[in-house]
This record gives structure tokens, sequence and C-alpha cells, in this order.
């Protein structure tokens, strides 16, 4: 009887949901026949809450899409709805495709819950894009779309846009991601339309990497300066790697004195003007945070005006000036003014590929070693060498402020007596928690590892460790895996690209039934699929490997309070880094891509990117066991039904890469791990910092 109550409620919810707003003639409305007749009038509870409505919605129309409600979305929603979570990120569901992407979106078309939605990398195209914008038509409650990496072109962005400018009544979209988008002029001249048919300001705007050149950016910056509301709303602007120029530059000029409440630009490899833009910033902007410079020629002049923005402005607190063909004495000057700022309380800095030797190292790194406000520091793809390295380390040896510091695929050259000063330096540094050196084919410690695992044994600070690409092997993995069984302090690990075989994966499950305090820990994708590959058709071995695998995720699973919890303190740590989120969190690995963080965890250049979480994105943290285990990346297929992928690109791909390419749609979700990737997603912060895996720092 019960059950037959539940199922008359949710039939009569669903239909009047369906036909809001109509107005139908009697013989079409719903008719249902229950014996007694009394008993339809007693069915009628107070509001049950969102979630009585939208599971049965999205598993009606996941019936009308022929596609499957699966046991891990069905427990991700009632998951989401119990802990009051407003994000629904689908990114956490395995194997999207586009028709469950259609019930989704044909669910959210009458959903009052929903905030925000969340799709990255899944390059399902612009028929998903034009599924969601038909949400606008009826949904007044979404406010953030972030679908950046979505494999979406000209014709469908323009398509999008006159949909939103049609629905401008019902539509209340304030924060839009679009990144990487085949935007080009023609598109953002349609966004412009949409732009203006708003009757609410826009809050934060992503186009990042679009094919936009000067004519179109222009537009768009005109059109931003001439809409009523939004120089009192808008806080993110991200035009990184289209082209602003000098028409451009001057448009931006124009805009900026408007924009009374920006906290973050992100102007890389945009062809920028820095000297006008960076003067109007000093004069008129006093809410800027974040200011994304990467990839655009900073001469000497150029310097000199930066140095007097970082050393006089109370704000700006995190600059990004990678790749910009800097001149070591620039580099200085410009870490010196950066942290002589005494408004600062914390200060972000990313230098990431430009020219250093060893004599410029030293004088940057003690030009901050007295710095008191220094917290994140970035010197990413840059080939160091042996000595440099070394006097970079012990240069930095009197700073006590530096909390995140970043030498990816910066070593080169690198010997024992390097690893040696860093481990040196880790262990003087009590207030240093996340440090990243992966490696890369070109820059791997290898073996070298092994004092430095050694001497974490006893650590007590570093939360945080990234030894991605290093090519430690097995030898080096069992290396790493004895140092977990005795630390204590670190909460979270990544060690893909290592040649790990089943050994290497052995040892790390072993240690984990000793270490309780390690909650962040991906399973090394590719590494696993190299595994299994060389295994051939050994049916034993391979069943032993998967077994292996299963079990560390067994032993991480249960552990994600204390993963929720670690996130609201680093979200608190970070929150003077950035308001924006400028550097997406990545989208889910393909199977040979390097694995990308999740926002739960960044890197310390995502973070630097991403440093403040906000609401939208900060709510999607939490999940159940079983998403969690989904997310731990799924197994890839026995080498006899699997094609074999392609070797593993570098970490970054060079400076002139505009445009990585969208990942493809891929049902592994992102783990409490993957990569290390929300603002809203986001923890996000604009801009120092490169990215853990894939793109640039500067990327966006």
């Amino acid at each position: 009887m019960d059950q037959a109550d539940e199922l008359i409620t949710c039939v009569r919810r669903c239909y009047a949901a369906y036909t809001e707003g109509g107005d139908y003639p009697e013989e079409l409305k719903f008719k249902l026949r229950v014996h007694p007749p009394h008993r339809i009038r007693a069915l009628e509870p107070p509001d049950p809450g969102p979630d009585r409505l939208f599971i049965p919605l999205y598993c009606a129309f996941a019936n009308k899409f022929h596609t499957k409600e699966t046991p891990e979305i069905l427990e991700m929603l009632q998951h989401i709805f119990a802990t009051g979570v407003t994000t629904l990120d689908l990114n956490r569901i395995a194997d999207l495709n586009i028709a469950d992407l259609q019930a989704f979106a044909s669910a959210l078309h009458h959903n009052t819950h929903f905030t925000s939605l969340v799709l990255r990398g899944a390059a399902l195209g612009d028929v998903a894009l034009q599924a969601i914008s038909q949400i606008f038509v009826t949904n007044s409650t979404l406010t953030a779309l972030l679908v950046p990496e979505l494999g979406v072109s000209r014709e469908g962005v323009i398509r999008f846009a006159r949909t939103l400018e049609s629905s401008h009544v019902t539509c209340k979209l304030r924060t839009l991601d679009l990144s990487n988008a085949e935007v080009q002029d023609r598109g953002a001249l349609a966004l412009v339309n949409a732009i203006q048919a708003l009757s609410h300001g826009l809050e934060e705007l992503y186009l990042g990497h679009c094919s936009i050149s000067s004519r179109g950016t222009v537009a768009l910056l005109q059109a931003l300066r001439n809409h009523t509301h939004t120089g009192a709303t808008l806080h993110v602007l991200d035009l990184s790697f289209n082209t602003l120029g000098q028409p451009g530059s001057s448009a931006l000029v124009e805009l900026l004195p408007n924009l009374r409440v920006i906290h973050a630009l992100g102007l890389a490899g945009t062809q920028l003007d820095i000297v006008p833009v960076v003067s109007v910033l000093r004069q008129h902007n006093a809410s800027l945070r974040s200011l994304n410079l990467a990839a655009n020629k900073i001469d000497k002049v150029t310097a000199m005006c930066l140095v007097e923005t970082m050393a006089t402005t109370p704000t700006l607190h995190t600059f990004n000036v990678a790749a910009t063909r800097s001149s070591s004495e620039s580099l200085v000057a410009m870490t010196g003014a950066l942290c002589r700022n005494r408004d600062l309380a914390r200060a972000h800095l990313s230098v990431s590929e430009n020219t250093l030797n060893a004599v410029w190292a030293r004088r940057l790194a003690e030009t901050a070693a007295t710095s008191t406000n220094l917290h994140t520091f970035i010197l990413e793809d840059t080939p160091l060498g042996d000595k440099t390295l070394i006097a970079l380390l012990e240069g930095f040896e009197a700073n006590q402020s530096l909390q995140w510091l970043s030498l990816a695929r910066s070593w080169k050259g690198a010997t024992v007596k390097s690893v040696r000063a860093l481990a040196a330096f880790v262990n003087s540094h009590p207030g240093l928690r996340k440090l990243d050196i992966s490696g890369s084919d070109r820059a791997r410690l290898g073996l070298l590892l092994r004092p430095f695992f050694d001497s974490l044994t006893n650590n007590t600070s570093l939360t945080t460790l990234h030894v991605d690409a290093n090519q430690m092997r097995d030898e080096g993995v069992e290396d790493m895996a004895e140092f977990l069984r005795k630390n204590r302090a670190l909460r979270e690990l990544t060690w893909d690209n290592n040649q790990a075989t089943l050994a290497g994966f052995k040892a790390i499950r072993d240690a984990l039934d000793v270490n309780r305090t390690l909650y962040i820990c991906p399973i090394p994708r590719n590494d696993l699929s190299r595994a299994m590959r060389s295994l051939g058709n050994n049916e034993r071995s391979l069943n032993l490997l998967r077994d292996t695998v299963e079990e560390i995720r067994a032993k991480l699973r249960g552990r994600e309070a204390s993963a929720s919890a670690e996130a609201t303190l680093d979200t608190s740590m970070a929150a003077g880094a950035s308001e924006s989120r400028l550097q997406r969190p990545p989208t889910p690995p393909a199977l040979e891509i390097p694995t990308r963080p999740n926002p739960l965890h960044l890197t310390p250049g995502q973070m630097m990117m991403q440093a403040s979480i906000t609401p939208v994105v900060q709510q999607t943290l939490p999940s159940p066991s079983s998403v969690s285990t989904a997310s731990q990346d799924s197994l890839p297929p026995t080498p006899s039904s699997a094609h074999p992928p392609a070797a593993a690109p570098h970490p970054h791909p060079p400076p002139h890469a505009h445009k990585p390419l969208p990942t493809p749609p891929q049902r592994a979700h992102t783990d409490l791990n993957t990569s290390a990737s929300s603002s809203a997603l986001n923890t996000s912060s604009l801009s120092v910092a490169s990215t853990h895996t894939h793109t640039h720092t500067y990327t966006h």
C-alpha cells in the first residue's frame, strides 16, 4: 500500500512539473483512477523536497532517451540532496554520453534546487550545448554554467547564445565558462547580443582559448562596458589566449575603470599592451586580487611598471608572469617588489618557463628569504640544472612563510646533491604543506628520490606530494611505500607515470594497511594500463593486479570525511590567494593522459590559479562511497580487448600549443583525486601556477 501511494504521488508530481505553466483543456488534464477515490485527496503530503521530484523526472527522461539510470548515479543524486549540495557536477558520472546529458538537462527544466551545472572536457559537441541551453528557457534557478572543453563549434556557440538571448526573461545566468570552445568572432558577437539582453550583470566570464581575434574581443569588451549592471557585478574575466593586441588593449583600458568589483583578470597570451592596462588597474581598481600575464612579452620598461604595481597595490597578491621572456634581473625585481608589499598577508607568484641561472636563482631566493608574505612560489618547466636548483633551495633557506612550492618538470640535470638539498629544505620548513616535484621525459628524478623519501619519514608538516612522471619503477615505488608506512602527516599523493607494475601496486596496498592518514591517492591509470598490457593474456596475473587495485580503493574508501575536513582547512588557507577560477580543474583523464587533480586536491600551481573555492563548487566535494569508488578511475580493459594507448604526452604542452584538444568522453570519475581539480569548482584563483598535468600554468 505504501509503495502504491508513493508511486501515485511521484506520477502526479512529475506530470505537474512537466505541464507547469500550460493552459491545457480539461480533456488533456491529468486523470488517475484511484480506489477508493478519497485516497487521492489524502495523498497531498507537504513538499517532500527537490529530490522526490528530480530523481523520478531524471529516471523518466533516461527512459525516454534510451539510457539507463545506474545505481551509482541514483546514489550520487540521493547523496547530493541529502547533503544540500546545489552543484550538479556531471564529471562525477562515469561514461557520460549524450543521452545521459539530455536526460539530466530535461529533468533540470523545472528544477529549483540546483544552482550550478558543471561538465568539463566531455567533448560531447554542439548537441550537448544545445540541450543545456534549453534549460534556461524555463529554469530561473540555474546561475552558473561551467562547460569548458566541451568540443563546441562556432555554430553551436551561436545557437547557444541565441537561445540565451531569447530566454532573457527567465535566464538568470551569472557565471559562464565556455573555455576551449570554437567561439571565434561570430560566436563572440552572438554572445555580445546575449549579454546585452540580460536584465542582470554577469559575475564570472571564462572565454580562454576560444579563437577570438581582436575584432571579437573589442566587441565583447565594449558590450561589457555598455551593460548597465556588469560594472557592479563582474568579478572574474578570462580572455586568455585570444587576441587583444592594440585595439583590444585600448578597449580593456576603457572598460577597467567601470569594473568596480573585479577580482581576477586572465590575460595570458593575448598580445597585451601591458603598461597602459596595468597603469589603469593601479589607479582605478582597488579590488583586483589576481592578474595573469603569462605568455605576454615583458621587457624592462614593462617590468618596472609591474614592479611599482606589485610594491604598492594593497590587494593584488597573485601574479603569473610565466613564459614572459623576462630577464633574470626583472624576475628578481618583481619578486622583491611583491615580497616587500607589507599590505599583502599572502603573496603568490609564478615565474615558470623563464631563463634563470645559478647566480640569479640565488639572488631571487635571497630576495624572498626575509619575506613574511610569500605563500606560493611556482617555477615549473624550467631547465634549472643541478647548480641552479641547489642555489635556489639554499637561498630560500631563511624563508619561513612559504607553504606551497612547485618545481615540477624543472629537474633536468639534477643529481643526488640537489635532491638532498630539497630534502633539507623541506625538513627545515615546518610551514611547507604542498610540494610538486613531478618529472617529465627530459627531467625525471628516478631512483634519486630514495634519499628524499628516507628523509620524509618523520616529517610532520608536508600534506601534499606530487611525484608523477619520475620513472621510479617498482624499486622507487617500494621506497615510497616504505616512507608511507612510517609517515603520519601526508594526506595526498599522486604518483602516475612511474612505470610501476604489479610489485609496485602491491607495495602501496601493503603500506595502506599501516598508513591510516593518506586519503587522496588516485590510482595511477597510465601505469596500470601499461602493467596490464605487459601481462598479456596471463589471466592469473591480470586478476591479481585487478584485485590489488581494488584493495587499494577499498582501503581508501570511507576516508572522505577526513578529506572534506582537510579541504575546508585548505580553503581557508587559500582564501587570500584569489577569488577566481581562471585555471579550471581539468577534466577526467583519458586512459593514457596523466591524472588531473580534483578540486579537493590541487597541485600548488593549480591552487594558485584557483585559490578560493566559491560556494558553487565547494559543495561538490562530499561524495558517497560508491561514487568515490567510481571516481577512482575504472580499470582499463584487458589487453585482448583494448587498443594499445598512445604514449602518455608530456604533462604540459609547449608554449605555442594554444588549444589543447579536449579529452574524449570517458566514464571514469574524477575521484576524490583525479586531478588536482572546483571552482566553483573549483578552488580557484587565477594567476599563478601551472597545471599539474595537461595544460600550462597560464593556460586559462
